[in-house]
């Protein structure tokens, strides 16, 4: 099974640009009818795997985690937004958020936002992370905006 993790750029005050390049990479990579949000951890199944949704901070408190374990997934999808500067971020934060996703009992795929129109450093640059027998198998560097493809 091939997933894609996209650290597109975003321009927040553009909402047409937004919505353009978000559907640009709907039609790309998948089919989406609906989004939903709840108030527990599932698990869904997609080609013989389980996958479950860690969104953000999720991953930071241990009944998440333990919840997390406790449906056995094969993959946790982790999208965030952080804002540490992209060279900080990639030479010494994204361990602490590998060590973090290691209590979690599968591989997991990690992806930032990118925030395309801000000049500043310190702001969301995206960076993407495939993580799976507690290390980094593939990743995008913070500061570059690409997609990273991985056979899980």
């Amino acid at each position: 099974m091939k997933i894609a993790l996209a650290a597109l750029g975003f321009i927040d005050n553009d909402i047409d640009y937004n919505k353009k390049v978000i559907i640009n990479a709907l039609e790309k990579f998948s089919n989406v009818d609906i989004i939903v949000f709840g108030k527990s951890f599932n698990v869904f199944n997609f080609m013989n795997k389980r996958i479950t949704i860690g969104l953000c901070g999720d991953l930071w408190y241990d009944e998440n985690i333990d919840s997390i374990n406790e449906l056995n997934p094969d993959i946790v999808l982790w999208p965030v937004y952080t804002d540490y500067n992209y060279d900080e971020w990639n030479k010494k934060i994204k361990y602490e958020y590998l060590e973090q996703a290691n209590r979690i009992n599968a591989k997991g795929l990690l992806v930032n936002s990118y925030c395309k129109n801000k000049n500043d450093i310190d702001i969301a640059r995206g960076g993407a992370l495939y993580i799976s027998n507690k290390k980094i198998v593939d990743e995008v560097l913070s500061g570059k905006e690409d997609i990273l493809i991985v056979e899980v």
